[in-house]
């Protein structure tokens, strides 16, 4: 139960992350990949606080590459991120983004040999079904953006079937940790670049918003360690893939308070999506425990 409760956590607080990070992207930042370079101390800070409270007494070497790798992962995807919110509605980026919980399935099917019922395959279809005609609604993206997409599926995959094999050989706060440090380092890097640094003195006036936006990056990839510690890594995933009906449901919410986010607030072209992840859910969540 606490599991679930965990994956859970991973969509109801992923989707207030990305519009937190929107907002701050299209109203406050001026040079993205500037801002998203200096973010990157942020969870870099935060992983080298949670690994001096962790014991890592008796830990392989071995097992610390699967958290070291997924870290490396998401930073690189990161600048993908920050880029396309620049441009694109949060809950298509998110949309697209939840396309993978198949490819999580298959890799954890062939590599780690987890295996999931006819129900649980089912409902993994449903959600994915009803989160891609969620984002594809209305979608203007430019064909410009595509590949970024593409990019950004191929690492959040990446990311999320490693966070699971890292759970099988490592304590889910030493691979938290682990992550975030590797994310921050790997989000520096881009300070390599002479533009990213010149654009990079200007958004020192961000940071503070960066710090905010990596506290809510902190909590939702360490309930994302924790349902992966517990759960098939197909179920954790399938239910982060409801992250775009939150996020339409915050959008709407933000709406009505008179903030604009987004471009398309409509929610009944959107109900057949809806009830498609909520079947989908239903099926994940009553045969996977």
């Amino acid at each position: 139960m606490l599991a679930l409760l965990f994956a859970f956590a991973v969509p109801i607080l992923g989707a207030a992350m990305n519009l937190f990070d929107k907002y701050v992207v299209s109203k406050r930042v001026k040079k993205p990949l500037a801002y998203t370079a200096i973010a990157g101390f942020v969870p870099l800070l935060y992983g080298l606080l949670l690994a001096t409270f962790v014991s890592w007494d008796g830990t392989r070497l071995a097992a610390l590459f699967p958290s070291i790798v997924a870290g490396l992962v998401m930073g690189v995807n990161y600048y993908f991120y920050y880029f396309i919110l620049n441009r694109e509605d949060a809950s298509l980026f998110t949309g697209f983004n939840l396309t993978s919980p198949l490819l999580v399935a298959l890799l954890a099917f062939f590599l780690l040999g987890e295996q999931l019922t006819a129900l649980n395959i089912a409902g993994v279809v449903l959600v994915v079904i009803g989160a891609l005609l969620l984002a594809l609604r209305g979608a203007t993206s430019r064909k410009s953006s595509y590949w970024l997409f593409v990019a950004s599926i191929a690492n959040i995959t990446i990311y999320e079937f490693l966070i699971k094999f890292s759970t099988t050989n490592l304590g889910e706060l030493q691979g938290l940790s682990l992550s975030m440090m590797t994310i921050g380092v790997t989000i520096c890097c881009g300070l390599l670049s002479a533009k990213i640094r010149a654009g990079a003195r200007e958004e020192l006036r961000n940071i503070g918003w960066a710090f905010a936006a990596e506290a809510m990056t902190f909590l939702v990839v360490g309930c994302l360690y924790f349902a992966m510690g517990a759960l098939p890594a197909a179920i954790v995933v399938s239910i982060d893939a409801t992250r775009p009906l939150f996020t339409i449901l915050y959008e709407r919410l933000l709406h009505w308070r008179g903030a604009a986010l987004s471009s398309d607030y409509a929610l009944l072209p959107r109900l057949g999506a809806i009830a498609l992840i909520i079947a989908g859910v239903v099926l994940l969540t009553v045969t996977g425990t």
